[in-house]
């Protein structure tokens, strides 16, 4: 089961720069943009792609109210946007060896 807590969110943040990778059934020809109902699906979604590190919940919606998601491998840095969150995948700490 995925969860949310499993990111970390950047609320009122957007990105750019490259890291877009395609998808089907997708909402944009040069990026993965999928319609979700809540982040915990976006989650799930992009826990489901290998490629996938981080997704953008838009402040844009469906015509049926779904949320637009934007799904990225990289970015090359966040950019201020008070209709967006970003969810980005927590890095695994490496365990060091037992003694």
């Amino acid at each position: 089961m995925t969860y949310v807590w499993d990111y970390t969110v950047m609320r009122d943040m957007s990105t750019s720069g490259n890291g877009e990778y395609r998808c089907w059934p997708s909402y944009s020809q040069q990026g993965c943009v999928l319609s979700v109902h809540s982040a915990r699906e976006a989650a799930y979604i992009c826990n489901s792609h290998s490629q996938c590190n981080s997704f953008t919940l838009t402040g844009q919606k469906t015509w049926t109210g779904h949320h637009l998601a934007s799904f990225r491998s990289s970015f090359g840095h966040l950019v201020p946007d008070s209709a967006s969150e970003v969810y980005v995948k927590k890095s695994k700490v490496p365990q060091s060896p037992s003694s």
